[in-house]
């Protein structure tokens, strides 16, 4: 597949199952033997894509107006590597397994930057490597401060 044929094929992934809440077209867009590598996942998920399925349908009901911006994406050979920002003016109950206060606080920031990785097997994303910054989201929910390191 070509490199713009499987860049293509992450942004349907942030487009539809993310910003289009169609969580039932993980099926179509990834590969049965799929492994996702993120950082603060919850934990107790299985592995492989019934985990990320879990994964993808925890994260929609947790936030509820995010939407998705790709901003670049790069591509060689069978990677696709995605700079994106996550957009909300209120994000719902916080989720990530390292915030240390009450999981039902609701905290509100203006965005999330993250990037991906996404590897692409026969027209199908087979594997997954991603990190967000949430920590505006933890410093508002009264969680972890953050340094000036990690302020934008």
């Amino acid at each position: 597949m070509s490199v713009d044929t499987n860049k293509a094929l992450v942004r349907r992934y942030y487009e539809e199952v993310l910003n289009k809440r169609d969580p039932a077209l993980v099926e179509e867009l990834f590969d049965p033997n799929y492994a996702y590598h993120f950082a603060d996942v919850p934990p107790n998920l299985p592995a492989g894509l019934e985990g990320f399925k879990k994964f993808v349908t925890m994260f929609l009901s947790g936030y509820s107006n995010l939407h998705f911006t790709v901003e670049d994406q790069i591509a060689e050979g069978d990677k696709v590597v995605t700079r994106l920002t996550g957009h909300s003016d209120n994000i719902g109950p916080i989720r990530a397994a390292s915030a240390p206060t009450d999981p039902t606080v609701a905290a509100r920031a203006d965005s999330i930057p993250g990037m991906s990785i996404e590897r692409i097997v026969n027209g199908k994303i087979v594997e997954s490597w991603g990190v967000f910054d949430t920590s505006a989201m933890l410093e508002l929910a009264g969680g972890i401060p953050r340094t000036e390191e990690t302020r934008h």
